[in-house]
């Protein structure tokens, strides 16, 4: 799954948020094929227990997975940004050459493998921006179904948050901590984009 919502107050941010969501879904679908193609081991450790090294290697390379779809999102929106540089009519549409903040996205990006030894699912979860993803168990009791599979970013004043666009935000370090990983017996996903994870 990926969700990305332009910038409301950039005019080109919707331009952002499609590529940045289309380049990720797509990025991610290959490099899986491309993953289980050549570890077929893969999809029987992420059953093992949770402590098992074996599971922990197994979420490493499915979390190396969704953070090529950030990156890929990115460059798309960069693409996006330079294939509209110097043409006028974004130039008579903005009244100035565009600048790459007015595409400024954030992005959510989840994976969900259904591990049917156990009856659950493992979900890993990279969050750039505002907004929330959800794994949710519908049969448990109201105060432990909901698992946050994210934290949204903030800045120094309310409303402020971090863009496809902001620099850092796809350093390796940066995505290794914008990642959480849940395995449980969810059987909804909850992903939105904004303030509305309050």
């Amino acid at each position: 799954l990926a969700v990305s919502d332009g910038a409301g107050s950039k005019r080109l941010a919707r331009v952002g948020a499609r590529a940045a969501s289309e380049a990720a879904v797509g990025a991610v679908y290959e490099g899986l094929r491309r993953l289980l193609a050549a570890h077929a081991e893969l999809r029987g450790a992420c059953a093992l227990p949770m402590t098992d090294a074996a599971f922990g290697a197994a979420c490493a390379q499915l979390a190396g997975t969704l953070h090529v779809g950030v990156c890929a999102a990115r460059a798309a929106v960069l693409a996006a940004f330079h294939r509209r540089c110097g043409r006028a009519a974004y130039r008579e549409l903005l009244g100035r050459d565009p600048v790459l903040s007015d595409f400024a996205a954030t992005l959510l990006v989840t994976l969900a493998v259904p591990v049917p030894e156990r009856a659950e699912l493992l979900v890993l979860s990279c969050q750039i921006g505002d907004g929330m993803t959800a794994a949710v168990n519908t049969r448990a009791p109201y105060g432990s179904a909901v698992k946050l599979l994210g934290t949204p970013d903030s800045g120094d004043f309310a409303g402020e948050t971090d863009f496809l666009t902001s620099d850092g935000v796809t350093d390796s370090t940066a995505l290794q901590k914008r990642t959480l990983v849940s395995r449980g017996a969810y059987d909804l996903l909850l992903t939105m984009t904004d303030g509305v994870s309050d």
